[in-house]
């Protein structure tokens, strides 16, 4: 019951393995929409470095 309450601990390596899973049953027409999402997770990722 305490993970139910406090979620799920998932580590950064599996949520890139799920996204990047996800992105693979994309419908082609969507594709633009996805690399406007990995230019703004790239930029969010270098923005936590500084």
């Amino acid at each position: 019951m305490k993970e139910l309450k406090s979620g799920l601990t998932v580590s950064d390596a599996r949520v890139d393995a799920l996204v990047a899973f996800l992105e693979t049953l994309t419908d082609a027409r969507y594709e633009p929409l996805l690399e406007e999402q990995r230019a703004a997770r790239a930029a969010a990722k270098a923005g936590e470095g500084e």
